[in-house]
C-alpha cells in the first residue's frame, strides 16, 4: 500500500488522500474506449501513446484507473472484486522513469529500455485495473495473452495478486477469469525479475458479441505495493468467413443430374481456414432453389436437368462454415445456359472497334462475346492463341491474309500474339500483343478464328465455322511524332490571305460528327461557336472544312472530361476572312473559357498560352489527370509561300461546373 510516501495507514492520510480524490476526479481527463475487433495489440513501445498524466487518447481501446473504493479491505484478492466501478477515475502517471522511487499507486507509463505501462495499490488506489475495450462479433476462440511483469526494485516487498475479469455490457459486475489469476507477481525486495505470461481463451459467452470488456486488476496489498507491468498485450481471434464463391456459376441447359456447375470457395481473414459448405434455408425469402443442387466436397453439382426455356435463372442459400464453426450465409445466382443449336456465338464488341484510327500504339486488345464461350485452352477455347491472327500490311499497304485457316500472307506481316486471358464474367479474351511493345504507325487486321474455330459451350463456331471475323483498325502516324520518327504537322487551321480558297468535297472518311449539344464560348474575343468532331486519320485530323465551327480532335480527351480536350479552328477561313480564333494569342493568364455542354457551363480559366512549333504534337497532346482544353490554331502568316510558320496554343482548367440559364 502507498501512503503518499509515508509507510503508515492513517485515518487522517485516508480522508486527505479521499479529499484529493475527490477534487482530481472532476478534473477533465482523456480516454479512448473506442472497441476494437480482434487481432489486437499492444507493448507501449511507442512514448506518444501516454504523453500527459490521466489522458489515455491516444491508447487505442486501453483505458487506466485508479479502482477507488472497490474495496475496503487491505490485501484483498482481485479475484473477488468483480463490482461494477460505480465512479471510475481514469488514471495514469505519465513519462515516468524510476518506479522503485514512484509511490502514487494507481496507473503509471513507465518510459525506459523495456517500457511499459503498470499498476500498483494504495490507500487511494485500493484496487487499480485497466480496461480493454472489445468487438468480437463474428469471432470465436479468442485468445487473451499477456505479460505481467515486476519492475519495482526498492525494498517494498509485497505479495501482488493479479487478476482478469470480463463482462458483456458496460454498466454490470464482471466475471472473474481462472486463468488469469496470479497469486503473486512479484520477486521480493530489490529484485524486478519475474516475468508472468498469461494465456487465456476467453469463454463461449464473450464470442460473437458488440461489446466485451476485459480488465486486468492488482489490489492494495499488505505493506508497501509493487509496481506490476502490463505488458505485450495481444489478443488473437478466429473470423468468420467473409464471402462464399461458386466458380463457374452457370451450367448448360440438358445436362445430367450430378453434372458439376462450379467450385466452391470462401474468402476468410484467416487464411489457414478450412471450409465446409452447405445449402441451407437462412437467406431472405428463403432456400429457394436448393433442392435443384447438391454439394459434393467443395462442388455444386445439379440435382436434375436444366431446361433453358423453362427457367434461366436459379438461386441458391450457400452456407459455409470454418473448421471452428464459424459461418456465413449468402445468396448465389445460379445461370441455366441455353444451348443455341442453330445459333454460333458471334462478337459483342472490340476494343479497338472495328474501322477505329488510334492516336498511340496498344499491346492489348480487348474482344467481347456475347454469351459464354470455351475457355480450357482446347482448340475452341476464346484463351487459346492459334484462334486468334494479327496481321499488319506489307510494303503495299493492302491486306492479302484471307482466313485463319490460310494463315498469315507472305506479303503481310504477322504480328505475335503473346497470351490470351479470358474473363468468364464478362465472356470477353484480353490478348497481349507484340509482346507487350506498342505497336507502332500502321494499318492492322485482327481474325478472330470461326474457320479454324472458337466454339461456345455447346460446340457452336462462331459464324458456324464458315468465315472469321475481322477487325481492321488504324495506328496513326501521330504515334510516332514525339519520337521524332516523322515529320506530321499539327492540324492547318489557316488559308491563304489575300485570296479565296475553293474547297473540295469533303472525303467521307474525314466527316465530322455533330455535336449539338456542345458549343464554345470564349467572352473576351466575343467568340461563340458550334463544336464538331473531326476524326483521326492515319495522317492526322483534317480541319479543312470547319467554316465558323471550333472542331474537337477526335482520341483526345471529350471536352468536359478529365484529360486533355484538343479544340481547334481556323485563323484566316476560306473565304478570305479572318477566322474565329483571329485573335486567339490575345488570350492572358485567368482569363475565362465556357463550354456549354447537355444543359451546364463548364468554365476553364486560362493557365497558359505560347507559340509552339508546327509539329510539337508533345505541347498539344500533353496527358492531364483533371479537366482541361487547349485550344490551337495557326500563327505567323509568311505570304511567300503561303504556309504558317508556327502555332499557337492556349491552355485552360476547368474551374467552374453551374447549370445552363
Amino acid at each position: 500500500m502507498i501512503t503518499l510516501n509515508l509507510r503508515k495507514k492513517s485515518p487522517v492520510i485516508f480522508v486527505l488522500i479521499f479529499f484529493i480524490s475527490a477534487v482530481f476526479w472532476v478534473l477533465p481527463t482523456k480516454a479512448d474506449n473506442a472497441l476494437t475487433a480482434p487481432p489486437f495489440s499492444q507493448d507501449w513501445t511507442d512514448p506518444a501513446l501516454i504523453t500527459l498524466d490521466d489522458n489515455w487518447s491516444s491508447a487505442p481501446s486501453i483505458i487506466g484507473y485508479r479502482g477507488d473504493g472497490l474495496t475496503s479491505l487491505v490485501g484483498k484478492d482481485p479475484r473477488d472484486i468483480l463490482v461494477a466501478d460505480s465512479v471510475p477515475v481514469v488514471d495514469v502517471s505519465a513519462n515516468e522513469t524510476n518506479p522503485n522511487s514512484l509511490t502514487l499507486g494507481g496507473v503509471a507509463e513507465f518510459e525506459f529500455a523495456n517500457s511499459t505501462i503498470a499498476l500498483q495499490g494504495s490507500g487511494t488506489a485500493d484496487a487499480p485495473y485497466i480496461k480493454i475495450f472489445l468487438n468480437t462479433t463474428n469471432t470465436n476462440k479468442i485468445q487473451v495473452s499477456y505479460d505481467v511483469r515486476d519492475i519495482d526494485g526498492s525494498l517494498d516487498s509485497s505479495v501482488q495478486q493479479v487478476a482478469l475479469h470480463y463482462r458483456l455490457d458496460a454498466t454490470g459486475d464482471f466475471l472473474n477469469l481462472e486463468d488469469g489469476y496470479i497469486a503473486d507477481a512479484t520477486t521480493g525486495p530489490s529484485q524486478a525479475t519475474q516475468i508472468t505470461p498469461i494465456h487465456v481463451t476467453l469463454p463461449l459467452a464473450a464470442e460473437n458479441q458488440p461489446y466485451v470488456e476485459l480488465r486486468i486488476m492488482t489490489a492494495n496489498a499488505l505493506g508497501n505495493d509493487e509496481w506490476i507491468g502490463i505488458d505485450n498485450i495481444s489478443i488473437t481471434a478466429n473470423h468468420a468467413p467473409t464471402a462464399s464463391l461458386i466458380s463457374p456459376s452457370a451450367i448448360l441447359e440438358n445436362q445430367p443430374a450430378g453434372t458439376t456447375v462450379g467450385t466452391l470457395s470462401a474468402t476468410d481473414p484467416d487464411l489457414s481456414d478450412t471450409h465446409t459448405f452447405t445449402l441451407v434455408n437462412s437467406c431472405t425469402g428463403g432456400g429457394w432453389d436448393n433442392a435443384s443442387f447438391l454439394i459434393a466436397g467443395a462442388a455444386l453439382k445439379s440435382a436434375e436437368s436444366f431446361d433453358f426455356e423453362t427457367k434461366a435463372n436459379y438461386w441458391v442459400c450457400l452456407q459455409v462454415k470454418d473448421n471452428f464453426g464459424l459461418t456465413q450465409i449468402e445468396k448465389h445466382a445460379i445461370t441455366i445456359l441455353d444451348k443455341p443449336d442453330e445459333i454460333p456465338p458471334s462478337l459483342s464488341y472490340a476494343n479497338p472497334v472495328h474501322g477505329s484510327v488510334l492516336l498511340s500504339g496498344i499491346s492489348q486488345i480487348t474482344i467481347g462475346f456475347g454469351e459464354a464461350v470455351k475457355d480450357d485452352f482446347s482448340a475452341g477455347a476464346a484463351n487459346n492463341t492459334e484462334n486468334f491472327l494479327l496481321v499488319a500490311t506489307g510494303a503495299d499497304d493492302s491486306f492479302q491474309t484471307s482466313s485463319c485457316l490460310g494463315g498469315a500472307a507472305p506479303t503481310d506481316t504477322k504480328i505475335v500474339i503473346n497470351t490470351v486471358a479470358y474473363q468468364n464474367s464478362f465472356y470477353r479474351s484480353v490478348l497481349t500483343i507484340n509482346g507487350g511493345v506498342l505497336l507502332p504507325p500502321g494499318n492492322y487486321r485482327l481474325f478472330v478464328c470461326g474457320t479454324t474455330s472458337i466454339e461456345d459451350l455447346s460446340g457452336n463456331k462462331i459464324n458456324n465455322g464458315a468465315s472469321d471475323t475481322r477487325i481492321t483498325f488504324t495506328v496513326s502516324q501521330i504515334a510516332d511524332v514525339t519520337s521524332g520518327k516523322n515529320n506530321s504537322e499539327l492540324p492547318a487551321t489557316g488559308f491563304p490571305m489575300g485570296l479565296k480558297t475553293t474547297l473540295p468535297a469533303q472525303p467521307r472518311q474525314k466527316i465530322y460528327a455533330d455535336l449539338p449539344q456542345l458549343w464554345l464560348e470564349i467572352p473576351k474575343l466575343q467568340v461563340s461557336a458550334p463544336i464538331a468532331g473531326v476524326p483521326l486519320t492515319q495522317t492526322g485530323w483534317d480541319v479543312t472544312w470547319l467554316g465558323k465551327n471550333a472542331g474537337w480532335l477526335n482520341q483526345t480527351a471529350f471536352p468536359t472530361w478529365a484529360g486533355n480536350a484538343v479544340i481547334t479552328a481556323h485563323v484566316w477561313d476560306a473565304h478570305n476572312q479572318p477566322g474565329i480564333f483571329y485573335n486567339l494569342k490575345a488570350l492572358q493568364y485567368a482569363d475565362l473559357i465556357n463550354i456549354h455542354a447537355f444543359g451546364q457551363v463548364y468554365t476553364y480559366q486560362v493557365r497558359q498560352t505560347q507559340k509552339i512549333e508546327v509539329n510539337d504534337f508533345s505541347a498539344v497532346l500533353k496527358h492531364e489527370d483533371a479537366a482541361w482544353i487547349t485550344l490551337l490554331t495557326c500563327e505567323e502568316y509568311k505570304s511567300e509561300d503561303q504556309t504558317y510558320a508556327a502555332r499557337r496554343a492556349v491552355r485552360a482548367i476547368l474551374t467552374q461546373v453551374k447549370p445552363e440559364k
